[in-house]
């Protein structure tokens, strides 16, 4: 009953929104749509999964950070800066920060990065992720007059990333970082049935093999109140897999949920 009161909720307030953003705008002439965009949004994680091996003086053993540290979503943001190219492309820079916090009781020992936990410690854990990006979006595909746009996205993305475990035994803790840049190929389509409204849909990435590769995704709706303000919601999804080629090393998290912004057009 809770769930349908608040899908409810969500359809009305979308709707009333809708309507606004229509009615403001339909007194205003069309014009040329502005050539800089920044859009920041707040990500409320609902999903967090990820496991950690790093090797040290003592063989390490595999950690699954929800279920052995209880490693848990926090919500992280999301900002971009994008310049037009033209109608149909757009360069985009972007940055991104997740920050993930737990703590529970080993069931096992568990060795990492050199560091002995036993079974029955309590452990911390984190997880610090700074996530940057340069891309280019070339929507060639364009139909009625930019209702429907669609192309690839090319570019490249860099994420440097901190696992930490602290204990009572080890109370100075252990860390490992994983840092990576990757290029990142995808594709990014656009339904605009009116100016006042857009729905779209990306997602991009890459497989460096032995390296690891990474997945980030995201669909929603941008509503346009006024030529320059907007707001924007919608679900993102963001997963990586950093492996050490030198060493049996490797971090693995993903992280998703909705989201909620405000895109300024200038």
């Amino acid at each position: 009953m809770g769930e349908r009161v608040v899908t409810k909720t969500t359809i009305v307030v979308f709707g009333a929104l809708l309507v606004a953003a229509v009615a403001a705008l339909a007194g205003e002439p069309p014009q040329a749509v502005p050539r800089f965009e920044i859009d920041a949004r707040y990500v409320f994680v609902d999903e967090v999964t990820g496991s950690t091996f790093v090797d040290g003086a003592v063989a390490g053993t595999p950690i699954d950070l929800v279920s052995d540290t209880g490693i848990d979503g926090d919500d992280s943001y999301d900002v971009r800066f994008a310049i037009r190219t033209g109608n149909l492309g757009r360069v985009r820079f972007g940055f991104g920060r997740v920050d993930l916090d737990g703590s529970g009781t080993l069931d096992r020992p568990v060795y990492w990065q050199g560091a002995m936990f036993q079974a029955g410690d309590d452990v911390a854990s984190t997880l610090r992720q700074q996530y940057y990006r340069a891309e280019w979006l070339l929507q060639f595909i364009n139909l009625g007059d930019g209702v429907f746009r669609a192309g690839p996205i090319l570019g490249v993305h860099v994420w440097k990333a901190k696992v930490g475990l602290s204990s009572q035994p080890v109370p100075e803790g252990v860390r490992e970082t994983f840092n990576n840049l990757a290029p990142a190929v995808g594709l990014a389509i656009d339904f605009q049935p009116h100016r006042a409204i857009d729905f779209y849909v990306e997602g991009s990435g890459f497989d460096q093999a032995a390296a690891g590769w990474h997945l980030e995704a995201e669909g929603g709706v941008r509503l346009y109140f006024a030529r320059s303000i907007g707001i924007s919601a919608g679900y993102r999804h963001l997963e990586f897999n950093v492996e050490d080629t030198s060493s049996p090393n490797f971090a693995r998290w993903k992280v998703q949920g909705p989201f909620a912004g405000v895109n300024v057009r200038f």
